[in-house]
């Protein structure tokens, strides 16, 4: 074992001087020396493994290790193509315009009439009767209610009071020959054989009867058939 080296102090209270005698030990200095070297290097340890810093998902790579990464798939299907390809024909190119144009026939004063329209109105060539549209106090009617023509007449319906009123007449009572003249005869037609409607006094609607077989046609005025606004004209 070390003998401890001694060490001499001394102190002085202003009156006696006193020599105090101090051991001191090398080996003990170099124990604390040790132990707390120990404890630096356990304390450097711990606290290495504690605050070590995580690694992000996306950290810088530090290596100077180039990174790869799978190439992006630019690959894509071509859609298949609907138009179909060009044939290497070529449009025949229009011949250029020549100066010289084509006489034209001159007209002539002499027009040759033109034929009639299938189905035109056939013209009235006989006597042209009046029908009075009336509605009043006393109901509504047709004055006359009845008339008897001749083939080729036509009959002049006057709008008198009482409006609106029309001629009509009904397909279903009527024959295939008489329903094709009265279709042809019949101008301004709102409905199939039904005569455009007449709202203000003295407008008139003029039926032409040639062409129409003979025999009787019952008519009604459509606004007032329920009223019994009806009539009858009987061709000869």
């Amino acid at each position: 074992m070390a003998t401890p080296e001694r060490d001499t102090v001394y102190t002085n209270d202003g009156t006696n001087r006193t020599a105090v005698t101090r051991e001191s030990s090398s080996t003990g200095w170099f124990v604390g020396i040790i132990v707390a070297l120990a404890l630096l290097a356990i304390g450097y340890l711990v606290f290495s493994a504690n605050s070590g810093p995580a690694v992000p998902a996306n950290s810088v790579n530090v290596t100077n290790t180039p990174a790869v990464t799978a190439p992006a798939d630019i690959t894509t299907t071509p859609a298949p193509m609907t138009e179909a390809p060009a044939t290497g024909t070529q449009t025949t190119p229009m011949a250029p315009a020549t100066d010289s144009m084509a006489p034209v026939a001159p007209a002539t004063d002499s027009m040759a009439p033109a034929a009639p329209a299938a189905g035109a109105m056939a013209p009235i060539t006989g006597t042209t009767h009046t029908v009075n549209m009336v509605g009043d106090g006393q109901g509504y009617r047709f004055e006359p209610a009845e008339i008897t023509i001749k083939a080729g007449d036509g009959i002049k319906f006057v709008m008198v009071s009482g409006g609106p009123h029309n001629v009509a007449f009904d397909p279903a009572t009527l024959s295939a020959e008489a329903k094709t003249a009265l279709l042809a005869n019949m101008p301004e037609q709102a409905g199939e054989l039904s005569g455009k409607m007449l709202l203000n006094a003295n407008e008139d609607y003029t039926v032409s009867f040639a062409g129409v077989p003979a025999g009787s046609y019952d008519y009604f005025c459509t606004p007032h058939l329920a009223m019994g606004m009806k009539g009858k004209i009987t061709v000869q």
